[in-house]
């Protein structure tokens, strides 16, 4: 096997990994938020809203905040080894793609964990919005 055809498999082998781990993302959170929806039409059809509920709510977005951390640490550490193969494969003197388009490849499989963070924290902050509301009146 050349150096090539051993880094070639070796970068595949990551990028799979990568494509793995968003996809079980995008399963978790299309599950997640399906669920998150359809309690929170179930709140505003009822009349009255219980604790429980809201605190239903609450884990489900913690769990999406705690989820989508792990898979964007995971994406890192795979976008991170893609670059130490990278650096490898440029230091034994041959051709390499520049940095700048490696980046911009990765753009989407770094900030896709980050959007789902950002969602989950918003609805959690509402979430507690409401939570307190109903407590306190």
């Amino acid at each position: 096997m050349s150096k090539y055809e051993e880094f070639r498999e070796k970068w595949k082998h990551e990028d799979g990994l990568i494509n793995q781990r968003l996809t079980w993302l995008l399963i978790t959170q299309t599950l997640l938020f399906a669920g998150y929806a359809n309690i929170f039409v179930k709140i505003m059809e009822a009349e009255s809203i219980t604790i429980i509920t809201h605190f239903l709510l609450l884990v489900m977005a913690i769990f999406g905040i705690l989820f989508s951390n792990i898979i964007r640490i995971s994406v890192n550490a795979a976008i991170m080894a893609m670059y130490d193969l990278k650096k490898q494969y440029k230091e034994e003197g041959n051709i390499d793609t520049s940095e700048r388009a490696t980046d911009k490849g990765f753009k989407a499989s770094k900030n896709m964990p980050k959007l789902f963070i950002i969602l989950w924290i918003l609805l959690l902050l509402f979430q507690l919005q409401e939570l307190l509301l109903q407590i306190i009146c």
